[in-house]
């Protein structure tokens, strides 16, 4: 793994995986590299990394090949998942996001979940503005799967990394292109109700006790 990276920055480190900067056939390319956890057993910890890189690689390239805005899959290894570099900013370090940007945002999960993709972790950390475009990054946690209160909780997920009028914004473009919208927000309307009835049983429960 060392020697594969020698001519590569790494640019972060996550809880899983480490990511680095360098280039493929002269070009820029951004590698993720699934590290291994010594507490697992071997055989099986290693077993979980190659069907972990797989998952997630299979799931960029479906996205990409459907002409969805994320990186470009370039190579898949054992562990590593080298990608095409996009230029840009994690919205998540911008002081405010452009208005333009916020449909952007829905429209590309509409598109993700219409593939019945589940990103898991859809946040504007793991959004990346190039210009006027959207980017969708960070694959590691994303599933493939019709269930429609995965994918509200996608839209959760989304909407609590936003201010609200942003929310209101992204979401009326979700609901644009989105496939089956109306059961999608229901559920997330339901997810949002079953959590405010569990925050006030707890808080009746420590005020009883």
């Amino acid at each position: 793994m060392v020697n594969a990276f020698l001519n590569y920055m790494k640019i972060s480190e996550g809880a899983e995986a480490d990511v680095y900067l360098g280039r493929i056939a002269g070009r820029k390319a951004v590698v993720k590299y699934r590290r291994p956890k010594p507490y697992l057993v071997k055989r099986l910890e290693e077993r979980l990394r190659v069907q972990r890189t797989r998952r997630e690689a299979r799931i960029l390239s479906k996205a990409y090949e459907n002409g969805i805005s994320v990186p470009a899959p370039l190579l898949c290894g054992r562990y590593s998942i080298y990608m095409e570099f996009v230029e840009g900013r994690i919205l998540s370090s911008m002081a405010s996001i452009p208005t333009i940007l916020l449909p952007k945002i829905g429209k590309v999960l509409a598109e993700l979940h219409n593939m019945e993709i589940i990103h898991g972790d859809y946040t504007t950390a793991n959004l990346l503005a190039d210009g006027s475009s959207i980017h969708a990054i960070d694959f590691g946690l994303a599933a493939q799967s019709d269930s429609e209160e995965e994918k509200a909780l996608d839209l959760l997920l989304l909407k609590r990394s936003l201010e609200n009028s942003e929310f209101k914004k992204a979401l009326s473009s979700y609901s644009k292109y989105s496939n089956n919208y109306i059961e999608t927000t229901k559920l997330l309307k339901e997810i949002e109700l079953r959590g405010r009835y569990q925050t006030r049983t707890l808080l009746t429960n420590k005020s009883e006790a």
